[in-house]
């Protein structure tokens, strides 16, 4: 299959983002370069087999253009970040927004000199406030949250940025419930407060906002940035994740999830209590109930 040049999708500007996704290469001709799809192309393609040709193409002309912006809140993760930011599809937006004192923004310009540094104030300690900021200053039309800790895999980012475009959703998220051992850090029999809180939680948030997701604390997801500012979010703390959920469906947003695998931590703790995790969300939800 012949992609064709510049009249399907801006080859000529974007093509080195799509080849260094493995999804074209570059052949030569007698009128000069083309671009065809690589078996690896062909495989990611194959996904989306049941909707229309120019359907396709949007997906990898998305893909190939630089309106996506990656935002991580980062706090003492100079371990893993830089896996992080070497990995990232070059032409992509990353944003930092950070609060660390071990050197992570340091390290991650050290390793991708274009990434954007946000500085958290005093103010924007949570990781509401961090999101909320970096969800602001992002210049993508779509927008993906990830971690900072290596639990969230960039080998995924492609597949929710082409999900969210080739479904026309507002937001994509991420479920470790869709297959089963997706986690590496809360189980049945491991973490299991954790578990079964989350169940807990995505169960009151299916019931009182009639959405039916299967992992509403995972904070992996993408969203389109026009959608965001229908959210009206306020939350400053963990307690960002439920409202995001609950706030897109109040809104009546489209949302799909796709399986995902969290990995372990690379490097130091989580920074997350339990009991304190557990009262911001109790309060998250029953402002939600009441709120328009």
């Amino acid at each position: 299959m012949n992609i064709g040049t510049t009249g399907m999708i801006e080859f000529q500007k974007h093509a080195g983002i799509l080849a260094g996704l493995g999804l074209v290469k570059t052949v030569a001709t007698s009128e000069g370069a083309s671009y065809e799809i690589t078996e690896s192309g062909y495989r990611f393609l194959e996904e989306y087999q049941d909707i229309e040709r120019d359907t396709g193409r949007r997906v990898l002309d998305q893909l190939a253009k630089d309106e996506v912006s990656i935002v991580i809140p980062t706090m003492n993760e100079a371990e893993s970040i830089g896996e992080i930011v070497t990995n990232i599809p070059p032409g992509w937006e990353v944003i930092l927004v950070d609060l660390s004192t071990d050197g992570t923004a340091q390290k991650a310009m050290s390793l991708r000199p274009d990434v954007r540094i946000i500085r958290r104030g005093p103010r924007e300690v949570g990781k509401g406030a961090a999101l909320r900021l970096g969800l602001r200053e992002a210049r993508g039309t779509i927008v993906v949250m990830m971690d900072g800790d290596g639990s969230h895999q960039t080998s995924e980012l492609v597949k929710l940025v082409s999900r969210l475009e080739a479904q026309n959703a507002d937001l994509v998220q991420s479920s470790r419930m869709l297959q089963p051992n997706c986690s590496e850090e809360m189980g049945p029999y491991k973490n299991s407060v954790r578990y079964f809180g989350n169940r807990i939680v995505t169960s009151l948030i299916n019931a009182l906002f009639h959405s039916s997701v299967t992992d509403s604390q995972y904070g992996l997801r993408a969203v389109r940035k026009e959608f965001i500012s229908k959210l009206s979010l306020r939350s400053n703390a963990w307690d960002i994740e439920t409202e995001i959920v609950a706030r897109a469906a109040k809104c009546r947003g489209k949302i799909i999830e796709v399986p995902s695998v969290e990995l372990q931590r690379k490097h130091g703790e989580s920074h997350l209590g339990v009991l304190d995790y557990a009262i911001v969300v109790t309060r998250r939800l029953l402002v939600e109930i009441f709120r328009r």
